[in-house]
């Protein structure tokens, strides 16, 4: 561990914001999972992320009108 150290101490301060940030990946990585709801569970708060109104369908069509902007399809 004492050469992890030295070796980490021996870094520009921008290679170990690097090595920091890898190190919180790794270790983001290495949590066991805890959600474990079933595909309709899912399903139901998948579709609680994002509601559109109608005024916000009409302010995009508002905008591709007024500004020749395409709106994709999903």
């Amino acid at each position: 561990m004492e050469d992890i150290i030295v070796k980490y101490n021996m870094l520009d301060a921008e290679k170990r914001k690097l090595l920091d940030a890898f190190l919180d990946f790794l270790i983001s990585k290495n949590k066991p999972e805890t959600d474990s709801h079933s595909k309709e569970e899912y399903a139901q708060r998948i579709q609680t992320v994002s509601q559109w109104w109608e005024q916000d369908v009409a302010y995009l069509d508002e905008i591709k009108l007024n500004y020749n902007w395409k709106v994709e399809q999903w």
